[in-house]
């Protein structure tokens, strides 16, 4: 059960690689600063801060909502005492201009309890601009990554 957490873990923590930029204006940028946010969150194991970043009306692919993430997110970190991410956004795509696809390369490595353990997924998030104005995830699908996957 925690090894199916993994890919929502990245596909969460994966809102994280590239940071804000000069405009905080600007809906990708904006996208991505929740990205940021979001892998720094779960590098240093905080349930709290990382479910920011989703949404109440979340729903994956599991039939998962905002409740039961959460509960999935707060065992899988107390488990990995070391979490680190390495994310690879390939594209950010505004289906509208209150919601973006997300398509992402995560992978995740935890080096506690004496051994390397490692993963690789492709993921999708979808994020909707809600009406506080933070973006957050809503949906997430997922699919192991290949062994020809490049970071």
């Amino acid at each position: 059960m925690v090894h199916r957490l993994l890919p929502l873990i990245l596909m969460i923590a994966l809102l994280a690689v590239v940071g804000c930029s000069r405009d905080p204006a600007d809906p990708e940028q904006q996208v991505r600063a929740v990205i940021a946010a979001a892998e720094e969150a779960a590098e240093d194991r905080s349930t709290r801060r990382l479910m920011r970043h989703v949404s109440e009306n979340y729903r994956d692919q599991s039939g998962r909502d905002h409740e039961a993430l959460r509960d999935l997110v707060r065992l899988y970190l107390l488990r990995h005492q070391n979490p680190r991410i390495l994310t690879r956004i390939r594209s950010i795509e505004f289906v509208t201009s209150v919601r973006a696809e997300v398509r992402l390369l995560a992978g995740m490595a935890d080096t506690g309890m004496g051994r390397l353990q490692a993963d690789a997924f492709e993921i999708t998030l979808t994020l909707d601009l809600e009406e506080d104005g933070e973006w957050r995830v809503i949906r997430a699908q997922w699919r192991r990554a290949g062994r020809d996957a490049e970071f």
